[in-house]
């Protein structure tokens, strides 16, 4: 049987989060305004300091956070094609572990998975034990890619354009852009631009994610 060789981030992967604290913040009559790569503003404008702990009592309204739609059935086919737990590192604080669960077991079902959380972003390379991962944020990404990993992101309108950078092979809509690695200190990384999760079942992917 074959092994599973790639992780999961969270939201913006195996869960839409975002529908949540948008819904969240509307219920409260504060509109968020999306600014790209991955930061928004709100009308009216709230306090930083106020507008995290916003975020994270929504992560509490856990009964309102869905999957997304393809999420159970690719996990549970990643599952029975090598036995291999769902592993997810997600960037959440250990202090929301509690919905965060619930929320993951709502999305996998009886599908056995470890999470770590690793509270920033920056740190995730810390906690990761295989070559692939799978990341909607643009500079998570280019970061694990600078580190050699192989790394799968799902094109959102937050996230692209994505631009080549040395050390780094981008696949886009099945096209290379090959680096020409001039920089030695930089890994061999990539980053695989899909559509959404179920493109991992395809051959060319399932190729890379199992070994």
């Amino acid at each position: 049987m074959q092994r599973l060789n790639i992780e999961f981030d969270l939201d913006g992967i195996l869960i839409d989060y975002h529908s949540c604290l948008e819904k969240f913040l509307a219920d409260r009559m504060i509109k968020m305004v999306p600014t790209g790569n991955f930061h928004f503003q709100t009308e009216p404008e709230i306090p930083p300091e106020r507008l995290q702990r916003i975020i994270y009592k929504a992560m509490w309204e856990y009964d309102r956070i869905n999957p997304f739609p393809e999420v159970p059935s690719v996990l549970k086919e990643l599952y029975n094609m090598t036995g291999d737990p769902i592993r997810i590192i997600t960037a959440r604080p250990y202090h929301v572990a509690h919905p965060t669960m619930d929320c993951i077991e709502k999305a996998l079902g009886p599908i056995p998975f470890s999470v770590s959380f690793v509270a920033s972003g920056t740190d995730k390379h810390k906690f990761l034990t295989k070559g692939c991962y799978i990341d909607d944020r643009r500079r998570t990404c280019l970061d694990l890619a600078k580190r050699g990993f192989t790394v799968f992101m799902p094109e959102r309108d937050y996230n692209m354009p994505i631009e080549p950078q040395d050390g780094i092979d981008i696949c886009y809509r099945g096209r290379w852009h090959r680096s020409d690695h001039k920089n030695l200190g930089i890994l061999n990384g990539k980053i695989m631009i899909i559509e959404d999760l179920e493109c991992l079942l395809y051959s060319e992917n399932l190729s890379i994610i199992l070994s």
